[in-house]
């Protein structure tokens, strides 16, 4: 089924109507109306799926739509895997991904070589890599204004259509940012990469409303902006793409003057938003979220650390090029146990704790134990006063590098002592074998604009994470 091209009235009408609804069901939408919503919605995917796209008509052969939340999953492995047979216009990975690069190019480069999918009135668009496997999605136009009527009416504490000046950082530009370009919004992307003095310099003349952006990046713009070099007014600060940590979102709102908010997005779709009560709200008529256990099979104390932590399996309501749906994501997230005061029935989560891949482990006689990022967080941050920045790498369970920066440097031996103390204690209270920590001055440097990770479980066989296409997916390679 190949994609169509659309008009930009079309555009604008899909956007003005996302916008619009986002904005209403937000407040209304509760309880049984909800999962009628989600039920009719998720149905109505699967059955274009089935019709359209042949890796779901092979994989639902035989089921009943009206199941869907019952139906297999799948993950980024599988998709990639078979990219061709999960999209409706068959474009190979490959393609995708060469359709992506060309975004990322200088429009004076481009040239007139369109790739296979921007060809057929589609964009392609990279995730920000904390792995090998870099991710890839596509999206038709009607799908990005799609997407962008949602973004606007829910990530904005202003629930009109005035101007807003947006500036975004992220790894790889993309032309799904630029369908937010328009009267409502001027955008201006901004590189990761690019150096601090050149980006401060932009930033002032751009005068944005309103800064996306990774926490490690948003940490050094507030201490620009702390110096008096940088002099934005800002109505909100978004941190996106890296996991943000309660010590950095307390330095940022004293810097900006209000909490930074989150919008937790993947390659699968836009899953949560904070509201202007500062809760992570799940977009519940954009995507039906359901949570399974991060680690199932644990048994007495270590059951109960794991119960909270839950990882999200997504279905995608509203995409039809690349449909998603039961994916299996990687992370590891929290759910708040009550309401929000703002009203909204949207499900909140009250934490984005990291990836399963980045579970590290301890030794116990009876085997491995889990030791989860959030409780290595706490353990280094919660440590000395002194310590102002942090990274834990693991790449044998049981010993632990840990890299610290000092608010001094003469106060990197009590920290480094401190550290230690607390590793041993809590290794102690989990009756696990104590742990060998090696603690280092300073925190590695991130490469190439890849996310940034505090805590990391790498394989002794891979090293420091990669990023590119994986071998097996680009032609002429074995």
């Amino acid at each position: 089924m190949a994609a169509t091209s659309m008009s930009n009235v079309e555009q604008g009408f899909a956007f003005l109507r996302a916008f619009v609804g986002a904005q209403w069901r937000f407040r209304r939408l509760r309880g049984g109306a909800l999962r009628r919503h989600q039920h009719r919605l998720a149905v109505a995917t699967v059955l274009h799926a089935v019709r359209h796209v042949p890796s779901y008509r092979e994989r639902f052969a035989g089921l009943d739509p009206a199941d869907w939340q019952d139906f297999p999953t799948a993950d980024r492995a599988t998709m990639v895997a078979d990219f061709r047979g999960f999209n409706t216009s068959g474009i190979s990975f490959h393609e995708a991904w060469e359709t992506a690069m060309f975004a990322e190019r200088p429009r004076d480069e481009a040239g007139a070589i369109r790739p296979p999918a921007l060809a057929r009135g589609m964009t392609a668009g990279l995730s920000s890599g904390t792995s090998a496997q870099r991710g890839v999605f596509l999206v038709s136009a009607k799908e990005q204004a799609t997407w962008a009527g949602f973004l606007l009416a829910r990530a904005r504490p202003s629930h009109t259509l005035r101007r807003t000046r947006v500036a975004l950082f992220l790894r790889a530009a993309s032309r799904l940012y630029e369908s937010l370009q328009g009267s409502c919004v001027a955008y201006q992307y901004f590189e990761l990469d690019r150096s601090l003095s050149d980006t401060v310099r932009d930033l002032n003349e751009f005068a944005p409303d309103h800064l996306a952006a990774p926490p490690s990046l948003l940490m050094r713009l507030a201490e620009e902006q702390a110096a008096g070099r940088l002099r934005l007014r800002l109505e909100r600060v978004h941190a996106v793409a890296e996991v943000l940590e309660p010590q950095d979102a307390r330095r940022l709102a004293e810097v900006f003057g209000s909490p930074p908010a989150e919008i937790y997005q993947c390659t699968e779709g836009l899953l949560a938003i904070t509201c202007s009560h500062g809760s992570l709200h799940i977009q519940e008529d954009l995507v039906a979220i359901q949570f399974e256990p991060a680690l199932p099979g644990l048994v007495g104390a270590d059951a109960v650390r794991a119960r909270t932590r839950m990882v999200p399996v997504i279905t995608d309501l509203h995409r039809r090029t690349q449909p998603i749906i039961r994916y299996r994501l990687d992370d590891l997230v929290t759910l708040a146990d009550g309401p929000c005061p703002c009203g909204s029935a949207f499900r909140v989560i009250e934490r984005i704790e990291g990836r399963v891949a980045d579970i590290c482990h301890g030794h116990r006689r009876n085997g491995l134990v889990p030791i989860f990022p959030e409780e290595l967080r706490a353990l280094v941050t919660g440590s000395h006063p002194a310590i102002r920045d942090y990274a834990v790498r693991q790449a044998v369970a049981g010993e632990f590098e840990v890299h610290l920066v000092t608010q001094a440097a003469a106060e990197f031996s009590a920290a480094q002592t401190a550290v230690r103390l607390a590793f041993a204690n809590f290794f102690a209270r989990l009756a696990c074998d104590p742990p060998s920590v090696t603690v280092l001055p300073g925190v590695p440097a991130v490469p190439g604009g890849r996310k940034r990770q505090r805590v990391c479980r790498i394989s002794r066989d891979e090293g420091e994470r990669t990023s590119g296409p994986p071998i097996h997916d680009v032609p002429g390679r074995l």
